[in-house]
């Protein structure tokens, strides 16, 4: 079996795990995991934190956006570019009514509101990165696009906390030499 199979394996076998978690856990551990990163030492010197909009399967973070934006944190999300690319639009209090749904259900700010945010590399900046899951070797799994493993790559500066729930950890995960780890993955139950 080759690693792409490996990958849409191991994604079908998070997609099965992720049916069986009920919405109301989803809204408590996503408070505990949301709780975890406000407390980061990593989060509170930040001056620039890129946060994302989440889909269904994926811990909650609207909390933490606006946790983010009432301590004046400059607080981008994500824009979705053609040729698998992300651009991070600096966004404000009314992001959600300013925001549209794009092809895959990832609410994105409007490119024509919010502009693409400056990333200083002397300025503390933070990136929360989603995935399907990530291992005990802080090695993610994404979906498939490789987005952010090319964003990544690119702004290696940037401090970058994995999170997922406990049940989307595991020991580790088929990855390639185009697969970006990050700095600190955190679950309901750990920090690693």
């Amino acid at each position: 079996m080759n690693l792409k199979q490996k990958k849409t394996e191991f994604r079908d076998r998070v997609r099965e795990l992720n049916s069986e978690f009920d919405y109301l856990a989803y809204l408590t551990y996503s408070k505990v995991i949301v709780d975890k990163i406000g407390s980061l030492k990593e989060f509170k010197e930040a001056k620039t934190l890129l946060l994302f909009s989440s889909l269904m399967d994926e811990p909650h973070l609207k909390d933490l956006i606006y946790l983010a934006l009432e301590m004046g944190k400059k607080v981008a999300l994500p824009y979705t570019l053609k040729g698998g690319k992300l651009k991070f639009l600096q966004i404000d209090n009314e992001w959600e009514k300013n925001s549209t749904i794009n092809g895959w259900g990832i609410t994105e700010p409007n490119e024509n509101i919010y502009k693409p945010i400056e990333l200083n590399k002397k300025e503390n900046s933070l990136i929360v990165v989603p995935a399907m899951a990530y291992s005990k070797k802080r090695e993610r799994l994404g979906r498939g696009k490789g987005f952010y493993d090319r964003f990544l790559a690119k702004n290696r500066f940037l401090f970058s906390v994995g999170i997922c729930f406990d049940h989307q950890l595991f020991d580790s995960l088929p990855t390639g030499m185009l697969d970006t780890n990050v700095n600190m993955v955190v679950t309901p139950s750990t920090i690693i």
